[in-house]
């Protein structure tokens, strides 16, 4: 039986991977925000200097051999810190959408599966969250915890959770009266088996494809945060904060916020495109 739950798995990830292939957009974006995992990995080893080493004898300075993309204010390498900065601005979005969907699935899948009050009672209170702004609540939660990297990653998880519990719901009662749910049923399997091992797994493609795409919202989010003082904090490197400790030059030297702007766009967009190829890779209507 483990074997063929296997087999089930390898065959589906084999075809989801043939269906992504064929998307020459979706793999270019693949490729471009897997090397910059990898960059933000080996910041420390690709940067030519520290996030907060300073040149004082030549801040502002534009490109040279010495510093590529020229220093900010404090002479500080602009390409070293946005090597830097992007592990900061990656965890804010790959993290903050973990915490998110973990709790939106188990909310959603909870919801889903009893229905009744419970599903009533929980559904309400997403209600009343999501009649906030969801840009409001991140600044309420960041500045209630204090800004700081992990309180902008709780900050942002916590308030995107109602977008994939009200998901999960719904893919949850198109499966939860299927034949092989009242089949485990029947064996007396426990609800929580029943929700983690049969529906959950059967329910969860199209928030593959909604969890890719808002990991570009969530870095935007935190980059939010940042430029407007509660996510990261100098001198520590995140491309948010750069661009707004480079608002006061942008008409001695625009290419400070310019920078930073580029790398969040590219994250963001690569994270949409992968997404959309995603959603068409699922897709049982364009398999063959």
């Amino acid at each position: 039986m483990t074997k063929v739950k296997k087999a089930r798995k390898k065959s589906r990830l084999a075809m989801t991977w043939h269906q992504l292939k064929k998307n020459k957009i979706a793999m270019v974006s693949l490729v471009v925000l897997v090397a910059m995992i990898i960059v933000a990995l080996l910041a420390p080893i690709l940067a030519p200097y520290g996030y907060e080493e300073a040149d004082k004898k030549h801040p502002l300075e534009g490109s040279s051999p010495e510093h590529l993309l020229g220093t900010d204010r404090l002479g500080r390498d602009v390409l070293s810190r946005l090597l830097w900065g992007a592990r900061q601005s990656l965890q804010m979005g790959i993290i903050a959408i973990a915490i998110s969907a973990v709790l939106g699935i188990i909310i959603g899948s909870v919801a889903g599966y009893f229905g009744g009050w419970v599903d009533n009672l929980l559904m309400r209170i997403l209600d009343i969250y999501q009649s906030i702004p969801m840009m409001l609540l991140c600044i309420i939660f960041a500045a209630i915890l204090g800004p700081n990297l992990r309180n902008a990653i709780i900050a942002i998880g916590i308030s995107m959770v109602p977008g994939f519990a009200r998901m999960m719901r719904a893919q949850i009662l198109t499966v939860r009266d299927n034949e092989y749910i009242e089949a485990a049923r029947c064996c007396n399997a426990s609800n929580a088996k029943i929700i983690f091992t049969h529906i959950i797994p059967n329910a969860i493609s199209p928030l593959i494809v909604n969890i890719t795409m808002s990991i570009g919202g969530a870095v935007m989010s935190g980059a939010g945060l940042s430029f407007i003082g509660l996510g990261v904090q100098s001198p520590v490197a995140e491309w948010g904060a750069m661009i707004s400790d480079a608002r006061n030059f942008l008409r001695a030297n625009g290419s400070l916020a310019l920078y930073p702007g580029l790398c969040i766009m590219i994250t963001v967009l690569g994270f949409n495109l992968l997404g959309d190829g995603l959603r068409d890779a699922l897709d049982p209507k364009l398999k063959n």
